[in-house]
């Protein structure tokens, strides 16, 4: 899957890069995003779960006579990602995890093993920095940016989901 995938976005980038124009007539952007997300861990994925989120943010400078812009955006995402174990996991006397004493939440007591599936939310926001070679994205039609920024992520794992 990874394969394609990279290829695929390099693709899209490629095609799109001809249609960069200076923005001087809109100075705020909004993009929305959505697609598919996995997991990589030691439960394979048996199916792929979506994901969407938004961009909102501003860009100044990019006009003919600055050589680099700059600009600012909030991101919001919201994935979510199932794996799915169809082996009993059987090595769980210690996992504080699966063992609850005094509660249903007890695993080793009831069978000794487990299913390890799991669900995962992820809601993620940023706000970033953006910084651009201006000049080579007027006359060149390719824009190299870097940002940088803070992010903070909510990740909500659940098992036997």
């Amino acid at each position: 899957m990874k394969k394609l995938i990279t290829p695929f976005f390099f693709l899209v980038s490629i095609l799109s890069a001809n249609n960069l124009n200076a923005q001087t007539t809109r100075p705020f952007e909004l993009g929305f995003n959505a697609g598919a997300s996995w997991l990589k861990s030691d439960i394979k994925f048996k199916k792929l779960g979506g994901a969407a989120g938004f961009t909102f943010g501003r860009m100044h400078h990019q006009d003919n006579k600055h050589t680099l812009d700059w600009g600012w955006r909030f991101q919001y995402l919201n994935a979510t990602a199932y794996g799915q174990d169809n082996e009993k996991s059987t090595g769980i006397k210690n996992n504080e995890v699966f063992n609850v004493p005094g509660t249903p939440l007890n695993y080793y007591s009831n069978g000794g093993y487990v299913y390890q599936n799991y669900k995962t939310t992820l809601k993620e926001c940023s706000l970033e920095l953006v910084y651009g070679l201006n000049k080579m994205r007027i006359n060149t039609k390719y824009y190299p940016y870097v940002f940088e920024g803070i992010e903070l992520t909510q990740p909500v794992a659940k098992t036997n989901k």
